[in-house]
């Protein structure tokens, strides 16, 4: 009952989606059950014939609903019917980022930050721009990302990797390995943290990566020309 109304996603509060009633359907259907099993004989048939009713109705009703969850533009399109919110906007742009829509993507992740500053819109706002070749407008928008979420692993890394680029080894570092310490499972970040620290002659801290690396991935190939530096 308390699923049937609203629900919290993160910090957002959505209507209460599907999947969230097939468990309860399940003492409606034992209390259905009960009741027609409760039934005189001669109404029992009557109840049948009007259950396989309800049930063919139902169905095609499931069959409808199904074709709203064919693919992530299908499912969030559809929740935006009812529930104008950041969080769907920002899943929205996310796919027409992915699809290189990006008319559709740039509409709805600028929709998504008016309704609510989030790391997310920006972060994916950025990758936009570096996709369209605008460089100075992607790197402020990573660091607009970590200013408003400071957890954000994929930003530190896009960081590091731009101040690597620029020569500026140190904070290139910094900003990857707070990458870690916020997402250790990541290959990216783990990767290009094992590479930073070779190439500084800082190899200690490279093997500890390096294994790392191994424990996750142990057939991982990167790790290898790196070893073979460490050991010349």
């Amino acid at each position: 009952l308390p699923r049937y109304v609203h629900t919290f996603k993160g910090m957002e509060m959505s209507l209460a989606t599907d999947r969230y009633m097939y468990v309860p359907m399940l003492g409606l259907l034992l209390l259905l059950l009960s009741i027609l099993t409760a039934l005189p004989r001669n109404i029992l048939p009557i109840a049948q014939g009007g259950l396989i009713l309800v049930i063919i109705f139902c169905g095609s009703l499931s069959h409808k609903q199904s074709q709203v969850w064919r693919t992530t533009e299908t499912l969030f399109s559809h929740a935006l019917l009812f529930n104008e919110s950041a969080f769907i906007h920002e899943n929205l742009g996310t796919t027409f980022l992915q699809d290189k829509k990006y008319t559709k993507d740039l509409y709805h992740l600028k929709e998504s930050l008016s309704l609510k500053s989030n790391p997310d819109a920006l972060y994916n706002l950025g990758i936009l721009s570096r996709e369209q070749g605008m460089q100075e407008q992607y790197i402020e928008l990573m660091r607009e990302t970590i200013r408003i979420g400071p957890e954000h692993p994929q930003a530190h890394i896009n960081l590091g990797q731009y101040e690597w680029q620029q020569g500026n080894q140190e904070q290139a570092i910094d900003y990857t390995v707070r990458a870690r310490e916020l997402a250790p499972w990541n290959m990216m970040g783990l990767g290009n943290l094992a590479t930073m620290y070779t190439l500084t002659g800082q190899y200690d801290e490279a093997l500890e990566v390096i294994d790392a690396i191994l424990a996750l991935e142990p057939g991982n190939e990167r790790v290898k020309p790196l070893l073979e530096k460490i050991l010349e």
